[in-house]
């Protein structure tokens, strides 16, 4: 294995070193996609409800214009993070009922209105942490690519210097 020079400071790799050092870098990439899967799995599988999540999930679907068989397709017996996200913030707002509701009384309108902000945060945190594991993806894979070229780059500076 070649001796690495950079502003005087020298490394040197022998033995299974290098192998070892190769193997763990492969594992921890291998994690962080692993991790960012786990997670949109998760959002996706049935969800463990407490008390009467899923039944009052059932109702405002039912309140949003699905028949009762689409219901039970839509949300099934335990709704996923996904669908009960999804019901939240898209089906229930496609029901005209809703915004006929909305302007019922000044109590209405702030009770609608402050689960209308719950809803926003659910959405906003769950949009964060997407966009860190794509961040995280994204790292992930400059740090692969730029590795190749890094070592081509500290060859050829190597090359040159030896011919010098």
């Amino acid at each position: 294995m070649p001796v690495r020079k950079i502003d005087g400071l020298s490394s040197e790799k022998s033995g299974a070193q290098p192998f070892y050092l190769e193997m763990r870098s492969v594992l921890a990439k291998r994690a962080v996609a692993q991790e960012s899967f786990n997670a949109i799995v998760g959002l996706k599988a049935e969800s463990e409800t407490e008390g009467n999540t899923a039944q009052f999930l059932a109702a405002l679907a039912r309140d949003s214009g699905l028949e009762e068989n689409e219901v039970l397709e839509y949300l099934g017996d335990k709704p996923s993070t996904y669908a009960q996200l999804e019901l939240l913030s898209q089906t229930m707002f496609q029901n005209p009922d809703f915004f006929v509701t909305l302007y019922d009384k000044p109590v209405n309108v702030k009770r609608k209105k402050a689960a209308l902000n719950a809803v926003e945060l659910m959405l906003d945190r769950y949009l964060y942490e997407s966009e860190l594991r794509q961040e995280m993806l994204l790292s992930v894979l400059l740090s692969a690519s730029g590795t190749s070229e890094f070592d081509e780059t500290f060859n050829d500076i190597q090359r040159q210097n030896q011919r010098q």
